[in-house]
Formats: C-alpha cells, sequence, structure tokens
C-alpha cells in the first residue's frame, strides 16, 4: 500500500529524471563546418516531501502531503570536435547574456583554426 509521501517522491522523481537526461545536459551537437559543437550545461535539482497522518479523539481522522522542488540549468562549456581532435572550451561568464555574446567569438576561433590549417596545407604544397 502507498503513502502520499511516496507518491508524491515518485512523482517528483519521474519529472526529475525526465528533465535530466543526457540530451539536456549535453544538449544537441551543431555541426559548424568540419566541427562538431556539444554545448554542455550543470544541472542542479533539490527537492523535498513530506506527510503524515492522524486521529483525532472523535475519530476524525486526516492525511496530509507536500512536496516542492527546484531546477537550475546552468551553461559550463562546449565540447568541439574535428576529426580526430576534441576538446572543451570552458564558458567563463556566468549569465547567458553573456552566452549569446561568446557566440561569434567561438565560430570565429574555429574559421581561424581552419584557415591556419589552409595556410599549412598551402605552405607544405610551395
Amino acid at each position: 500500500m502507498s503513502s502520499p509521501v511516496s507518491d508524491i517522491l515518485e512523482t517528483m522523481l519521474g519529472k526529475i529524471e525526465m528533465m535530466a537526461q543526457a540530451k539536456t545536459i549535453l544538449g544537441e551537437p551543431v555541426k559548424l563546418g568540419e566541427r562538431m559543437v556539444i554545448p554542455v550545461v550543470k544541472i542542479s535539482v533539490g527537492f523535498g516531501a513530506g506527510g503524515g497522518e492522524g486521529s483525532e479523539k472523535d475519530k476524525n481522522t486526516g492525511t496530509g502531503g507536500g512536496g516542492g522542488g527546484g531546477f537550475s540549468v546552468q551553461p559550463v562549456g562546449f565540447i568541439v570536435m574535428e576529426g580526430e581532435k576534441t576538446a572543451f572550451l570552458p564558458v567563463k561568464q556566468k549569465s547567458v547574456g553573456s552566452l549569446v555574446e561568446m557566440i561569434p567569438t567561438l565560430i570565429e576561433k574555429m574559421k581561424g583554426g581552419k584557415k591556419k590549417k589552409e595556410e599549412e596545407t598551402e605552405a607544405k604544397s610551395e
């Protein structure tokens, strides 16, 4: 026989499990030219639940339960893969606005790496 508290906990944990999948933590891969970029986030979860049962002298009975929780998603960085090479680029800024501002820089770094590789290839062929 289940109790209100166990029902509440089971429901909460089920919802948390749905939100904290690997796809949520790593995000969907994005292909940028020859590179594959995977966003990485930190997920923090907190929750609590409680309940009780009781009866009074006049034989009225009662049960009660409650629960609450919180969920936070914070950008951590990017996994960048190109050919056999893999690198992790951490996000140093603490706000999502800063993360959005970083995207053009990230793309430029990737383009710069491609230009350098092209220059090296041209130098070898000379």
